[in-house]
């Protein structure tokens, strides 16, 4: 692999709904550098207390399309995005009926047991040319995955396509918070890991806290989306209508008896379920979501994002602790809120680091959502 230093950040931005990162950046004066598809891989050094001696891997991307060119009588520039396989995923994605059956006839029928899983790994392994396989796709671009594969089994799978491949899968095959299926989310971090989990609010056994922000973590205003000021905001109750796989329909709803205060949510179709255990348990994990009380977005150090204590820093997806008693601002109306969390757990959402290169500073966001 070759190694350029010409290559100018401007921005690493992820974001968890859109299922990854992107890196803007620009080449000065070698303007053929970089082409559509070449990989790029982003390597560091963090200086925290003490000198770290060791360049770090932070960010595994493909070029997205052929740089804009900009010249003027004596330099040319060159403006390069990069982004995570994901962002790559543009092509249409055909609807796919998969089917229960042994000994497969075609590719369709899998083998006993099927799960959604099973019809998602099928998806991205036949349907596309992005997972690595030595054999039958050596220009793979994905060598790492992490798919739950006890997830929903089911003897019927018909999946609609559609002009986008990534947000077929995330609204086909997984559903995302709020949009149903399974109420999984598809994802890559910044190593082009792709993973397909539960969303990660809803996850039974969640990842471990990166480690608890404090007031001397933040830099700047400190602003937050509070969600349950207003009865509007509020959810009463969550109502869901599942399919198992044998056909027969299960119903719940949370709370099970009377709604609280707000309205109320139904979903009576597109759910799948294994179980009358199941669907109580999204019903649950739904009206937790829909009710979690904030929204954070804080400004700290890029360092803490890039490379933070362990090398890997923060990424989307990852779980951080947040305690702080103080004024922040309200990111709808503006004005002055008090805030006071005491070891809150708080989800990545997004994160944003902008490089400026002539000022040799950078700036460090992170969008939170509450854990409820």
């Amino acid at each position: 692999m070759e190694t350029i230093n010409s290559l100018v950040i401007k921005s690493i931005r992820g974001d968890l709904r859109q299922g990854g990162s992107l890196v803007a950046g620009t080449i000065d004066g070698d303007t053929d550098l970089l082409a559509s598809g070449d990989n790029v891989r982003l390597i560091g050094k963090a200086f925290a207390d003490t000198d770290d001696p060791i360049f770090r891997e932070y960010f595994n991307g493909h070029v997205l399309e052929d740089p804009d060119y900009n010249f003027d009588a004596f330099t040319s520039r060159a403006s390069v995005r990069i982004g995570t396989a994901n962002y790559r995923m543009t092509g249409r994605l055909q609807a796919i009926g998969f089917t229960e059956q042994g000994s497969p006839a075609n590719d369709h029928q899998i083998a006993p047991t099927m799960r959604i899983s099973s019809c998602f790994t099928h998806a991205i392994e036949r349907h596309c040319n992005f997972i690595f396989n030595a054999t039958t796709m050596p220009d793979g671009i994905i060598t790492e995955t992490d798919i739950d594969t006890a997830d929903t089994a089911l003897a019927r799978f018909n999946a609609t396509g559609g002009g986008n491949f990534w947000q077929v899968l995330v609204n086909q095959y997984s559903g995302g918070e709020e949009g149903g299926v399974q109420f999984h989310r598809p994802f890559f971090n910044r190593a082009n890991k792709l993973f397909e989990q539960p969303a990660v609010a809803f996850q039974t056994s969640p990842p471990a806290s990166k480690g608890t922000l404090t007031k001397e973590h933040l830099r700047g205003k400190v602003q937050v989306i509070v969600r349950n000021a207003k009865l509007a905001d509020l959810t009463g109750q969550v109502q869901i209508t599942a399919v198992q796989s044998s056909n027969s329909v299960l119903t719940s709803k949370f709370p099970a008896l009377q709604p609280t205060r707000g309205r109320i949510v139904v979903k009576n179709s597109g759910v799948w379920a294994d179980s009358q255990g199941d669907v109580d348990t999204m019903a649950q994990n739904l009206y937790n979501w829909l009710n979690r009380p904030y929204t954070l977005i804080v400004e700290v150090d890029p360092g803490l994002i890039i490379f933070g204590d362990d090398g890997a820093g923060l990424d989307v997806g990852d779980k951080i602790t947040v305690t702080y008693d103080g004024p922040a601002e309200d990111s709808i109306t503006g004005a002055g809120v008090h805030l006071n969390l005491s070891a809150q757990d708080f989800w990545v959402y997004k994160y944003g680091v902008t490089f400026d290169s002539e000022g040799r500073m950078a700036k460090g966001t992170l969008e939170l959502e509450a854990d409820n």
